[in-house]
């Protein structure tokens, strides 16, 4: 962010055409390794979920640790190798017009084939598996709370009755005031829904449009201006 902001505000770019592919490269790194940590942290809520009783089997740190060196690993293979080979874009040279001398810029400007791949390894298939996941993680949520709901409640047995007679006849009668019949379940229900829709709905606020505009700019190199592209 900080080189992006240097290379937006004086609109060319100062440290260099080697730097600039390893600045382009560590770019698509760790935003594809922070979105696919994010996908793989859903995946393992899911099995948390699902099957808590052999979740401490299944998930070792063994495995987690396998799983960060693979998201890792997957991340640098989709950024460095195609960047380092030149395969990320065009051959013609990009430059930054000026009234007395040309500045190189250092934009990103990908080949319709990286940038469909790319994107689809970084956020598409990522996005689907999350969507597809948390809608599983929330309806077993709601089988949870309805089990328990099940469970906890009084059965209407006559100890139950004489109980609840009991009780009455020992405290007095308290004045008749409407209130909302308000349930730990329904808030569980209400906090679940609220959980899952912040997770997606700012995951996709955030990275829908940049996926989008990455691919349309691929194709079309006037359709985005360079504001809209920043923004």
């Amino acid at each position: 962010m900080t080189f992006a902001g240097v290379n937006d505000l004086l609109g060319y770019w100062v440290f260099g055409p080697r730097f600039c592919d390893t600045w382009i490269a560590f770019d698509v790194m760790c935003s594809t390794a922070s979105i696919l940590n994010l996908c793989a942290i859903s995946l393992d809520r899911y099995i948390h979920i699902k099957d808590p009783l052999r979740y401490g089997r299944w998930v070792t740190r063994r495995v987690a640790v396998a799983g960060i060196a693979v998201v890792w690993l997957l991340a640098g293979l989709i950024s460095f190798v195609p960047i380092s080979l030149g395969l990320h874009r065009a051959n013609e040279p990009v430059v930054h017009d000026d009234v007395i001398e040309e500045h190189p810029t250092c934009a990103l400007d990908l080949t319709p084939t990286y940038a469909v791949v790319s994107s689809s390894i970084s956020f598409y298939v990522p996005c689907i598996v999350m969507l597809g996941i948390y809608c599983r993680l929330y309806c077993y949520a709601q089988k949870h709370v309805k089990s328990i709901r099940a469970v906890t409640k009084l059965p209407d047995t006559s100890m139950a009755k004489s109980f609840r007679a009991k009780s009455t006849r020992n405290k007095p009668p308290k004045p008749q005031t409407k209130t909302k019949p308000t349930s730990p379940y329904h808030v569980s229900d209400h906090k679940a829904a609220i959980t899952v829709g912040v997770i997606m709905g700012v995951f996709l606020i955030c990275w829908v449009p940049f996926f989008c505009v990455n691919i349309v700019t691929s194709y079309c190199k006037t359709c985005i201006s360079g504001r809209a592209f920043q923004v």
